[in-house]
């Protein structure tokens, strides 16, 4: 029989199982469908056939009860077509709606730009994406010289406001952070870092700093140079500040340079006695450092984190455009590491107990606001930024030696221009791309006392300031 239909349609549209076996639909039709197989079937039972619900975000099962099925007469060398025929109402119906989609969708993606697209599709405000900053510096001035105010006054947070303490950790995550911090000490740096964030007046940084997060979650560039962590660990130790070094993804031509450099780590704690914890972010070096641990008995000095890139979750602030998000939001609240049987893994394997969480927009709940579920022990969270993507090759390295952010290659011997570059994004969604990542910004930590205390409760006892 032949098919009057649309060839090959996009597999998330629509599914099809035969003998609860997946098979590629290549036309769908009103009166039928085509699909074609490696081997030859047996005997056709059941089929169904799952429909894409494009308001719902979710799929639509139909059940063929009656139909018949037709073998293609030309033989194909290396797959069997098979043509399937019914006229089942709900498949008629459920074929001539995604049809009647999928052609809007190609003609909104033919008419404009995505911006248009979206407009259409999501209501996705495309003439506010036209709104910038005219700097970062301006940028940061709106978001947070007024969240000291809106927080509950400029002094310090008195027992009333908040139900537990926490640890005041900050990051140093940049070459120019590391020079300011070895030359000025941490008094003078927590002062103008705040000063030059127009948070010098925010009540949950008054109290001194007490740790010290020296490295980069994000970029292997950014890490300090070989001699400088011995020389930073001596600074913080001299400041009595407890340490957490960070680091990044491990490349392969970096590590035997990375096993010398935790070798030292491990001996300069043994030597001086000093504990120390290490947030790591990829699985090849928690596994180095357990061996190294493991043969220097050295694991009473050094406590493994789990890094943010390895404890990942959805987080965009664009995600509030996309269809279905709002009646899943909860999920994306929740990852992994949620899960009792990961949380004993990384404990009884790995000696993983505490994890580094970045603030997050809350969610609304049957008409209470929540954030992220955080499992039971004693965590970090970094805010007010949270990361969103993180590439190698970098972006910002590409656009400001090509012109085109698309062309990415990996740095070598990079000059360093995030630390004065930035992408700036539209006002309304509240992104900046500096380094190799893209952020997004919670502010409603900063404006909200009930937001931390939502942390808190759940067992995070250190706040982490990470500037960009």
């Amino acid at each position: 029989m032949k098919l009057h239909g649309v060839e090959f349609l996009p597999s998330s549209l629509v599914t099809c199982f035969v003998q609860d076996r997946e098979v590629r639909i290549v036309e769908l039709a009103y009166e039928g469908f085509s699909f074609r197989v490696a081997n030859p079937l047996d005997a056709i039972e059941t089929i169904t056939l799952h429909f894409l619900q494009f308001e719902q975000s979710s799929y639509l099962s139909v059940v063929l009860e009656e139909f018949q099925v037709e073998t293609a007469k030309t033989e194909e060398p290396f797959f069997i077509t098979y043509t399937v025929c019914t006229r089942k109402e709900s498949y008629v119906e459920n074929v001539k709606s995604l049809v009647a989609m999928y052609g809007r969708y190609i003609s909104l993606k033919l008419t404009g730009d995505d911006g248009y697209l979206s407009e259409e599709l999501v209501e996705y405000p495309r003439k506010e994406d036209e709104v910038f900053y005219e700097t970062f510096a301006r940028q940061k001035k709106d978001w947070f010289s007024d969240t000291a105010e809106c927080f509950g006054g400029q002094g310090p947070i008195g027992e009333n406001v908040l139900e537990k303490s926490y640890q005041l950790a900050f990051s140093l995550d940049t070459p120019k952070h590391y020079k300011e911090y070895l030359e000025k000490g941490i008094a003078v740096f927590q002062r103008e870092r705040l000063e030059e964030n127009y948070l010098q007046d925010h009540p949950l940084f008054k109290q001194p700093v007490k740790r010290l997060y020296i490295g980069s979650q994000f970029c292997h560039n950014l890490l300090p140079e070989r001699n400088q962590w011995v020389v930073l660990m001596d600074k913080a130790l001299s400041e009595n500040l407890e340490i957490t070094l960070v680091f990044t993804y491990l490349r392969d031509e970096l590590v035997e340079e990375t096993r010398e450099l935790l070798q030292e780590i491990v001996l300069w704690c043994q030597k001086r006695q000093k504990p120390i914890e290490v947030a790591v972010n990829d699985w090849g070096m928690v596994n180095m450092f357990r061996e190294l641990l493991f043969a220097t008995k050295g694991e009473e000095f050094v406590q493994l984190n789990l890094g943010i890139l390895l404890n990942k979750y959805r987080k965009d602030p664009r995600y509030g455009y996309k269809l279905g998000t709002k009646q899943h939001v909860d999920n994306l609240q929740k990852n992994n590491v949620n899960g009792e049987l990961y949380q004993n893994y990384l404990h009884d394997i790995w000696k993983i107990a505490r994890y580094e969480y970045e603030a997050v927009e809350p969610y609304m709940e049957n008409g209470a606001v929540k954030v992220m579920e955080i499992p039971r022990g004693n965590h970090s969270l970094h805010l007010p930024y949270y990361q969103t993507n993180t590439s190698q090759f970098c972006t910002l390295y590409a656009f400001c030696t090509t012109g085109d952010r698309g062309n990415q290659k990996l740095p070598r011997n990079c000059p360093g221009y995030c630390e004065e570059k930035v992408f700036l994004y539209p006002k309304h969604l509240s992104m900046v791309g500096r380094y190799n990542s893209l952020f997004g910004l919670e502010k409603t930590i900063l404006s909200d006392p009930a937001m931390v205390n939502a942390y808190l409760k759940q067992g995070i006892d250190r706040l982490v300031l990470t500037l960009l």
